[in-house]
């Protein structure tokens, strides 16, 4: 049996993309070893997972940080919840439509790293999507200038030949030094028969798969490999960590559910309630907005009449009338430093009084 996905990113002008895949147990996540990769901040590093079970079909959640959602419930993390054709699975960001089909997939399994490129570069702000990786002189005879390396099947010759790709005027570099292939997912640099060999960051090579920030040495030139799209996806796929810090290179995209309702309605149990406590299974259960990229808010305290603590708090809030505000307020103040102070002098003054008198009357 083969498993059909239909993906299709909650973007505004966002195509569909399909993965075909013979897999009994199907990996969903941003990680590069998922079997339906997603690359975008809202997925989890292992989302959720698709597998045959008995009599069947089911998901799993992982414990993701912003859900899974099938038949407008949200599915609890390690819960499993059954799978028919043509449901519709909804994760932040995604859609995803689900087809059983017997027999194989001959023919139409397509590359899940492939279709995974095709849906982050879709999904990229438009000043990433064409920032076309590059090589730059950082220090030789041409230093400054730069060789984008759009994706295409021949290679890229870099030499003293005059015919190359980039010509470098270095007399430690052989006509035909290096050879670089773009195929739009990696970029390789290889060796291409020289008599000095390469350097991929100070180390000799045959052969590299280039990243963002590598070094490469022909002869006494120094270039710079740039690649800040594919740095992107490179974090998302290896990064365990969630990398909300790269949400603002994506297009925006709508993070709540929009799942279609099946006919098969869920199970009835106590855990077939979202843990909010929201509308029951079929609803048209919408999840939380405030989904967990960030820290939630707390709800606002339920409203009621605010108790008046003192009577300072009576003067500025009205509650009562000037005239008996301050009446209370003039009972009720406690002495200041001002009213011990006179009634201090007033002591010395009757002390110094009754002294005199005696004085006197001596």
């Amino acid at each position: 049996m083969s498993v059909e996905f239909h993906v299709r990113p909650r973007a505004r002008g966002s195509r569909s993309f399909t993965f075909v895949t013979d897999l009994d147990r199907i990996l969903v996540g941003r990680g590069e070893v998922c079997d339906v990769r997603l690359p975008h901040p809202y997925i989890s590093f292992h989302h959720a997972t698709i597998q045959r079970a008995p009599g069947g079909w089911e998901i799993t959640d992982h414990g993701s940080t912003n859900g899974t959602w099938v038949r407008g419930r949200r599915v609890h993390a390690g819960e499993s919840v059954r799978l028919q054709s043509g449901d519709r699975v909804a994760l932040p960001g995604f859609l995803l439509d689900v087809k059983f089909s017997p027999g194989t997939s001959a023919g139409r399994t397509a590359d899940p790293e492939a279709v995974g490129c095709e849906i982050y570069r879709a999904l990229l702000r438009p000043d990433l999507q064409d920032q076309e990786p590059r090589l730059e002189i950082d220090a030789g005879p041409l230093a400054g200038r730069i060789l984008t390396l759009a994706p295409r099947e021949a290679p890229y010759l870099v030499g003293r030949e005059p015919s190359c790709d980039w010509e470098i005027p270095d007399r430690e570099a052989s006509r035909e030094h290096l050879a670089v292939f773009a195929d739009g997912r990696t970029v390789r640099a290889v060796d291409h028969g020289s008599k000095n060999g390469i350097r991929v960051n100070g180390r000799v090579v045959r052969e590299a798969v280039l990243a963002d920030g590598d070094t490469l040495e022909v002869g006494r030139t120094v270039l710079v490999f740039r690649d800040p799209r594919g740095a992107i996806l490179t974090q998302l796929s290896r990064d365990t960590a969630e990398p909300t810090h790269l949400i603002d290179s994506f297009e925006e995209v709508e993070r709540g559910d929009e799942s279609s309702q099946s006919s098969v309605p869920p199970p009835p149990s106590s855990s077939s309630a979202p843990p909010d406590g929201g509308p029951a299974p079929g609803a048209g259960v919408r999840p939380p907005a405030d989904l967990h990229l960030a820290p939630p808010t707390a709800a606002p305290a339920a409203a009621g009449p605010t108790p008046v603590r003192d009577v300072s708090d009576l003067l500025t809030s009205g509650s009562a009338p000037p005239a008996v505000a301050r009446r209370e307020a003039r009972v009720g103040k406690a002495p200041d430093g001002t009213d011990s102070l006179i009634v201090a002098l007033g002591i010395v003054v009757f002390v110094v009084c009754l002294i005199a008198i005696y004085w006197l009357l001596r």
